[in-house]
C-alpha cells in the first residue's frame, strides 16, 4: 500500500468506528499493596481505590512539568503505570526492581522525556526513555510520553500511545503491511513515524490523534492478533457474499461484532 492508501484506509475506519463509551478510560487502582511496600516513598503511588482517567493523568503531568521534583515526577510515573497495566499489573514488581536502585537517574530521564514530548519532539522523548527502567518497554513508556505531550500546541509531533493492541490494529487495517520497517526493536524514528501517521489520519478524519489511538486500541482488543483479524475478515466477507459490500463495509461489520471468528 502507498502512504496515501494507508492514511485513507485507516481514516475511513476511524470515521465509522464505534465511539468509546463515556468513562471507559477510567481505571480503579486495586491490588497494589505489595508494590507499595517495595517503594522508597509509598506516597508516590495513588491510594488503593483511586480512580484514574486520561484527564487525571494529564493533570498530574501538568503538575510534574510545573514542579519537576522527584515526588511529582514519580507520582506521574506510577499513576501512568497503574492506569496502563490494569487489570493484570504485568511486570510491575520487576519494573519496581529496575527503578528503585536508580531513582535519581530515572527521574532526570523522565523530566527530559516530558520536556521533549511537550515540545512536540516525539523521537527524542522516546530516546530519553528507551532503557531508562529495566522491563519498562515502549508499550508502557509511550503512555508516559502521550500524557506529557501538548495536544493543543500544534507544534511538532504529538506523542501517542503505541502498545501491542494499537500495532495489531494498524497491521490489520493495512493488510499486513506496516508503517515502519520490520525490525525486532522499535526505534525512535519508527515511533516518530507512527505519531506522524496518527496525526495525519486525525486531520483526515476531522478528529484528534488521541481519538485515533483509542479507536485503534479498541480494534486491537477485539482482534487480539493479525491472524484472528484475517479469520474474521474471511467470515464477514462470506456473510456479506451476494451483497454489494465494499471493504469498508467489512471493516465496520467486524468493528461491531464481538471480535471473534
Amino acid at each position: 500500500m502507498t502512504p496515501d492508501e494507508v492514511v485513507h484506509r485507516i481514516a475511513d475506519y476511524i470515521v465509522n468506528a464505534t465511539a468509546p463509551q463515556t468513562g471507559s478510560d477510567e481505571v480503579k487502582i486495586h491490588g497494589w499493596d505489595k508494590t507499595r511496600t517495595l517503594l522508597s516513598n509509598a506516597e508516590e503511588l495513588p491510594p488503593e481505590g483511586t480512580i484514574l482517567s486520561r484527564a487525571d493523568l494529564r493533570e498530574l503531568a501538568s503538575r510534574s512539568r510545573d514542579e519537576p521534583n522527584e515526588e511529582n515526577v514519580l507520582r506521574l510515573f506510577w499513576s501512568v503505570l497503574a492506569w496502563g497495566s490494569a487489570p493484570n499489573r504485568r511486570s510491575i514488581e520487576r519494573i519496581v526492581g529496575g527503578l528503585e536502585p536508580h531513582r535519581s537517574e530515572v527521574v532526570q530521564r523522565l523530566i527530559e522525556a516530558q520536556q521533549h514530548s511537550f515540545a512536540g519532539d516525539a523521537a527524542n522523548g522516546f530516546r530519553a526513555l528507551r532503557g531508562a527502567v529495566k522491563n519498562w518497554g515502549p508499550a508502557f513508556f509511550t503512555k508516559f510520553l502521550a500524557f506529557t505531550s501538548n495536544p493543543d500546541s500544534g507544534a511538532g509531533i504529538e506523542s501517542i500511545i503505541l502498545d501491542d493492541r494499537v500495532r495489531v490494529a494498524l497491521l490489520a487495517l493495512t493488510d499486513g503491511t506496516t508503517w515502519y520497517p520490520q525490525f525486532e526493536v522499535l526505534r525512535p524514528d519508527h515511533y516518530e513515524q507512527f505519531c506522524s501517521l496518527v496525526g495525519i489520519v486525525a486531520r483526515a478524519s476531522s478528529t484528534t490523534p488521541e481519538d485515533v489511538e483509542i479507536k485503534l486500541f479498541m480494534l486491537g482488543q477485539r482482534i487480539s492478533s493479525y491472524t484472528v483479524w484475517l479469520e474474521q475478515e474471511l467470515r464477514v466477507t462470506r456473510e456479506l457474499a451476494g451483497q454489494t459490500a465494499s471493504r469498508e463495509d467489512v471493516l465496520i461489520a467486524i468493528d461491531r461484532s464481538k471480535g471473534r471468528p
